[in-house]
């Protein structure tokens, strides 16, 4: 058996061990699924450390849930996310947030639905990279001044279309924040994953320019760039949080 099928075998019987905890405890996700109308909803993501909260996509919607059967108690980290995207509600590259319930059985936030590839799924040449990165600056200015770090702006939280339009996703490490706070968290913050935070514009404009270079040359410029910000005084220890 390969790696990747020994993976997929211990992932389908996590996903047993889940679905039997869950009917012992309050029903499976299929039941759930039932209740919201939803039963052919497709899976998108699931954590096996959170096992009540899960992903779905059904048609042009993406449904944020949290299943109270399993967890017992509210989730307010979803309702957190949700705000977080309402506040930046009618930006450009942002999913619309299309509603939030709950009810005895679950949490649910509601999402439109986008299409695209996550960044790190493609290779853009050089001109299509700096569209990118432009664009996703327009976004995170934009959501900076909404008061709003993302906290989490990685390659797995882009998506990109095919004419290179851009999409800031997943919400659910964001916090409210001054502006300047948030311009210093979404902008130019190092990475501090000991305290939640996994990266800034500065993170994906170095990776992505990294995959247009030489090694040694990719190299020279994130040192140069990390030289740049240390001197600046916007290094991993800045007195803003």
């Amino acid at each position: 058996m390969s790696y990747k099928g020994f993976q997929d075998l211990v992932e389908r019987l996590q996903e047993q061990l889940i679905e039997k905890d869950a009917r012992a405890i309050g029903g499976s996700w299929n039941e759930l699924l039932e209740q919201l109308d939803i039963p052919d909803a497709k899976l998108l993501w699931r954590q096996p450390n959170r096992p009540w909260r899960r992903t779905y996509a059904y048609g042009e919607r993406i449904y944020k849930i949290s299943h109270y059967g399993i967890k017992g108690v509210g989730d307010p980290e979803l309702k957190h996310e949700y705000d977080a995207f309402q506040a930046c509600a009618s930006i450009t590259g942002i999913p619309k947030a299309m509603g939030y319930h709950s009810s005895e059985s679950a949490e649910v936030a509601v999402y439109s639905r986008v299409r695209d590839r996550r960044l790190y799924e493609f290779q853009p040449t050089v001109v299509q990279s700096f569209v990118i990165l432009f664009r996703l600056g327009v976004i995170l200015w934009r959501v900076s001044w909404r008061g709003v770090a993302h906290n989490d702006i990685t390659a797995n939280n882009l998506l990109v279309g095919s004419s290179r339009s851009v999409t800031l996703v997943d919400f659910d490490r964001a916090s409210f924040v001054p502006r300047t706070t948030a311009f210093y968290r979404n902008f130019v913050k190092r990475c501090d994953h000991l305290n939640g935070f996994n990266g800034s514009f500065q993170r994906v404009m170095q990776n992505t320019i990294a995959t247009l270079l030489p090694p040694r040359v990719a190299a020279a410029g994130r040192h140069m760039l990390n030289r740049l910000f240390r001197s600046r005084g916007v290094g991993a220890n800045h007195h803003v949080r």
